[in-house]
């Protein structure tokens, strides 16, 4: 089935039929798994095939399926590297105006995150909470120059602003320290 005909699929099927086939897809990457250990090779692609509609169908669940889960967290960072700390610092603050440009259209509250890390420039960064269709989320965004390196994280949380305050300060910290 081509991509488009599968996520249109998805998006025409009613919420208990999407966690019935989310567990469907689960089970088969569970039983896949066994496969590949036991030195299956056909298994390999059948197992990328079911995690990409797993993704596929998980962007369809509405909110609603993510209230009953418990705290949600997660992060994601980024190190790029630059010619010099300045430039690193300039790229800095260009993400932070966008990324403030971003949450100010999309009615984002942000308020200042400043938390000085041993060997970073200035600490640019920035935390809000939302609620979305009866699901609060709280995103914490933190980055700066490390020398030369551009160094940025994003923690989420469901449960509490600290517990997304907090993951994304640690990751943070051990990425600059990685590259210090």
């Amino acid at each position: 089935m081509k991509r488009r005909e599968e996520v249109d699929k998805y998006r025409d099927m009613p919420d208990e039929d999407l966690q019935a086939e989310a567990a469907r897809l689960k089970e088969s990457l569970f039983r896949l798994n066994f496969k590949l250990a036991l030195g299956e090779i056909d298994a390999v692609k059948k197992m990328r095939q079911e995690k990409k509609a797993l993704a596929r169908l998980e962007r369809s669940l509405p909110n609603s399926y993510l209230k009953g889960q418990a705290d949600l967290q997660g992060f994601s960072y980024g190190v790029v590297r630059f010619d010099s700390a300045a430039t690193a610092f300039a790229q800095a603050q260009k993400v932070q105006s966008e990324m403030l440009d971003s949450a100010s259209e999309n009615n984002w509250p942000v308020q200042s995150l400043v938390n000085p890390v041993p060997g970073a420039g200035q600490m640019l960064g920035g935390y809000g909470t939302k609620d979305e269709d009866g699901l609060t989320a709280t995103l914490a965004v933190v980055g700066t120059n490390v020398g030369p390196y551009l160094v940025a994280v994003i923690g989420a949380s469901t449960e509490s602003p600290d517990n997304a305050k907090n993951f994304a300060l640690t990751v943070f910290k051990a990425v600059a320290a990685a590259v210090a």
